[in-house]
């Protein structure tokens, strides 16, 4: 693991620029790309702004490779596990577990501070699973294997309660297309 978390990002011409490395940020961010009721267009100037508070590459398509590529950060200490393909979670979703994980786990009240993306996602990789997280994604990911009757109706509603919402695939797929082709306008330059 680093000892110190990147404030700044540097680009593949060797520029460097100054970033807003905050938790609340990047949620911010990702809260917008979901959001259908904003235009592609808009999410971009958004999401560069927040994102890069003094000056952004000039290239937008680097831009946004950045700001994905931070995102997604994980931790060198862990190989990611190839074989998930199922959404394990959704900070919206779950976040009042996570919210509460955090003062259980560490006596971190989310709300009142602010914290670096890369400390935020290593410390709710690693919540215990005795917290309230912890235990959703237990119940979630539970096995009804060699459950009969009245054990396996009661899990399978428990579990009901706790699955993640199904995204809605039309807006989904129209999403995809007016994000490829704003993404083609912008990799024409």
């Amino acid at each position: 693991m680093q000892n110190t978390f990147p404030t700044e990002l540097e680009d593949d011409e060797g520029r460097v620029y100054a970033i807003n490395p905050s938790y609340h940020t990047m949620l911010k961010i990702m809260r917008l790309w979901a959001d259908v009721e904003v235009h592609q267009i808009h999410k971009i100037n958004l999401a560069l702004k927040w994102f890069f508070p003094t000056s952004r590459p000039e290239d937008l398509k680097k831009a946004l490779e950045l700001i994905q590529g931070f995102l997604t950060y994980r931790s060198s200490d862990k190989p990611e596990n190839k074989k998930v393909t199922k959404r394990q979670f959704c900070y919206e979703f779950d976040a009042e577990e996570i919210y509460t994980s955090f003062i259980q786990a560490y006596r971190i009240d989310l709300i009142e501070t602010d914290m670096h993306w890369f400390k935020f996602q290593i410390l709710l990789a690693n919540l215990p699973t005795n917290t309230a997280f912890g235990q959703k994604i237990q119940l979630r990911f539970a096995s009804t294997k060699g459950l009969k009757g009245e054990e396996l109706n009661k899990l399978n509603a428990a579990k009901k309660k706790v699955q993640l919402p199904k995204p809605v695939e039309k807006v989904d797929v129209e999403e995809q297309k007016r994000l490829k082709e704003i993404w083609d306008k912008i990799t024409v330059n």
